[in-house]
């Protein structure tokens, strides 16, 4: 509605630290949203190398996991969504980069720790919003502009070879969702029934 907005979560713990093998982070989201000239540029992304709901639905369904997100309850990695539940998630980033990941989960963790005394002493979990307006700085109407002109440039970008085009964080999310408007949501008897 014209704010920009930052969000992020302290959540309960789900995810190693870098070289770990047991959960000591939540897999603590962060999601960034901003007024433009058409949809609202919304950046959502966790810091652990696979989401925890995704964790859950393929465990749910009895489908495997990439390799390299997950570690099971011995440390080592597996690919099995539910051995994964038991064990941990990794941070995202990989075996070379998954500092950055974790990195990132422990500031997050940390801003979490603002609400420490708002919540039980055994909870981890804390949520943070700030949001200003763009006003205070220059005209919305100018701010809107600016930053679908910055989209407009990236997506302009030459793409690599096999690459079709840029695409926006939240751009497929917006085009899905037009999509299943029109044709409605299938949804598997399995997940309905539970």
């Amino acid at each position: 509605a014209g704010l920009v907005v930052i969000h992020t979560v302290a959540s309960p713990p789900s995810v190693a630290p870098f070289g770990g093998t047991s959960p000591a982070l939540g897999t603590n989201p962060i999601a960034f949203g901003f007024p433009t000239e058409g949809d609202p540029l919304v950046i959502d992304m966790g810091t652990s190398a696979f989401m925890g709901t995704d964790l859950q639905f393929r465990d749910r369904m009895g489908i495997p996991i990439p390799e390299g997100v997950a570690l099971g309850p011995d440390g080592r990695p597996t690919t099995d969504a539910h051995v994964a539940r038991q064990g941990t998630l990794l941070p995202f980033g990989g075996k070379e980069g998954g500092y950055k990941g974790f990195g990132l989960a422990l500031a997050m963790d940390a801003l979490g720790a603002l609400t420490f005394g708002l919540r039980p002493e055994s909870g981890v979990s804390g949520y943070l919003f700030i949001a200003f307006k763009p006003d205070l700085f220059l005209p919305l109407d100018e701010y809107r502009r600016e930053v679908t002109r910055r989209i407009d440039t990236i997506k302009a970008n030459p793409p690599q070879e096999g690459v079709a085009e840029i695409r926006i964080p939240g751009e497929r999310a917006y085009r899905t969702r037009a999509r299943l408007l029109q044709e409605g949501i299938e949804i598997d008897l399995k997940i309905h029934q539970a």
